[in-house]
């Protein structure tokens, strides 16, 4: 797919289903790759699983990011994203915003795994939503999962507004200077089945 003469050519991905992207078919100057000559690249619907990589900037406006593709500038005005295509990893190069409309779908499970993005430019949360899928397991009395590695020594720029999560026996929390001292980390903490019983009995 060849774009025009110009600055501001766009390639759009949306739709109603499943798709899929390979970022390594965007070509940056050899001129003999796939998708040549855009300078713009949007997510506006769908749910779109990415490989590969790129150096380009994406915006994601809605639909759903999956995979684990590499980008460079990954900028969320609306939309999810939600690294691997079950537990995974993305990676951004550049800046990581994510805008008060966006949500942060973080799968975890018993054995200590979860998604993540590792990025090496700048992290901005914004007040977006976090929303944790847990597996279904024994897990510990808590557990620590690293869910944005934030590489080099900038601090992570704002905070989630809220978490989701439908897990009985976990309480989640996170921190914003985890790990080496810049990383989003969340904790599921359990909760037991007596502490249960106080936190349903006042409900009341």
């Amino acid at each position: 797919m060849l774009a025009g003469p110009g600055t501001n050519d766009t390639l759009i991905l949306s739709g109603q289903g499943n798709g899929a992207f390979d970022l390594s078919d965007i070509d940056t100057g050899s001129g003999k790759k796939q998708f040549r000559n855009f300078e713009i690249f949007k997510v506006d619907s769908g749910t779109w699983s990415f490989s590969g990589a790129t150096t380009m900037p994406f915006t994601v406006n809605g639909g759903t990011l999956k995979g684990t593709g590499t980008f460079g500038d990954l900028t969320f005005d609306g939309g999810a994203i939600a690294p691997g295509n079950s537990i995974g990893t993305m990676h951004v190069n550049g800046a990581f915003t994510l805008g008060r409309s966006a949500v942060y779908e973080v799968e975890v499970n018993a054995q200590g795994q979860s998604d993540k993005v590792v990025v090496k430019g700048t992290v901005n949360l914004t007040g977006c939503v976090l929303k944790v899928l847990a597996a279904n397991g024994n897990y510990k009395t808590k557990t620590n999962y690293t869910i944005i590695d934030n590489d080099g020594s900038d601090a992570v720029q704002g905070q989630f507004a809220k978490i989701e999560y439908d897990l009985a026996f976990l309480k989640p929390t996170v921190v914003y200077n985890g790990g080496d001292g810049n990383d989003v980390v969340l904790t599921l903490t359990g909760i037991t089945a007596s502490t249960m019983a106080v936190v349903q009995a006042s409900a009341w």
